[in-house]
């Protein structure tokens, strides 16, 4: 496979799914697996921490049990994709919890992504880098999904099951990894987060509630963009805010986490689309 490559994954259960999937990219899974193994261990060892202390088996089968208390089909649809490519479920697991498994290990959140959105009578139009390790520069694909609730299209890496996309109700998101110091491999990994919304939401209103509510442990913003409506939604182990275009119709990401409040506890009740915020005075993109 290659970076243009397609896969084309249906199924009428997670299970089948997943399996459709692990089939497809075998090959690209294990190669990514090895890559991830070999980076989850170099950067546990510039931390000062032991591949041993690391325990990334534990790790990821402690967030698949989040996840399974949270969304049990996305857990299913991992086995699935272990039984297809012929891999352990953990490692299947830690792969779609690398961004968790990179916290606990210590990794710099310097750098990385960079998302631009612009809203105004005649639509919305977004779009993203995606600036990651250069080792899997061809870990990735572009993607179909079928079968859920609602189909999908987008791109993301062997092994993941979904990452950046659009769905058939016209519901997209964008995706940027964040950092805090609380972040862990404790709760829901943010990729499967997005997964289930371009799985599930058929709207605006329903992927800003998904993402709201979501148990995470690690800092991510993940922008929601629709043909007329857009904003960012923040999560953080300590709870979420969602940050709406500013009066020219611009929403802009880049690294910092803009406004302190949500990382100090989790809301009483997950914010509602008609919670959406508006972006501080000070937040513009760093160069």
């Amino acid at each position: 496979m290659n970076a243009r490559t397609v896969l084309r994954i249906g199924g009428d259960t997670p299970k089948r799914r997943g399996e459709d999937r692990g089939r497809q990219a075998r090959e690209g899974i294990a190669r990514a697996w090895k890559v991830y193994e070999d980076l989850f261990a170099t950067v546990a060892a510039g931390a000062s921490r032991s591949v041993r202390d690391l325990g990334v088996p534990a790790l990821a089968l402690r967030t698949a049990d989040a996840t399974r208390a949270w969304a049990p089909e996305l857990v299913e649809e991992m086995e699935g994709v272990a039984e297809g490519a012929g891999m352990p479920f953990w490692t299947i697991a830690a792969l779609n919890a690398r961004t968790e498994i990179l916290a606990e290990a210590g990794a710099s959140r310097a750098g990385e992504c960079s998302t631009l959105v612009r809203t105004g009578d005649t639509g919305t139009t977004g779009g993203q880098c995606w600036d990651w390790h250069e080792e899997l520069a061809d870990s990735w694909h572009l993607q179909t999904v079928t079968g859920d609730t609602r189909g999908f299209a987008g791109i993301t890496e062997h092994g993941i099951l979904a990452k950046i996309g659009v769905n058939d109700a016209g519901v997209g998101v964008l995706f940027n990894i964040l950092g805090h110091t609380g972040d862990s491999a404790t709760g829901v990994p943010v990729h499967l987060v997005a997964r289930q919304v371009l799985g599930t939401a058929g709207s605006f209103a329903e992927a800003v509630a998904l993402l709201s509510a979501a148990p995470v442990s690690a800092s991510t913003v993940i922008t929601v963009v629709t043909a007329d409506r857009a904003a960012s939604v923040e999560l953080a182990p300590g709870g979420s805010a969602a940050v709406a275009p500013d009066d020219r119709g611009w929403l802009v990401r880049t690294k910092p986490l803009p406004r302190p409040g949500p990382r100090r506890r989790r809301t009483a009740r997950a914010p509602r689309a008609g919670d959406v915020r508006p972006p501080p005075p000070a937040h513009r993109a760093r160069p």
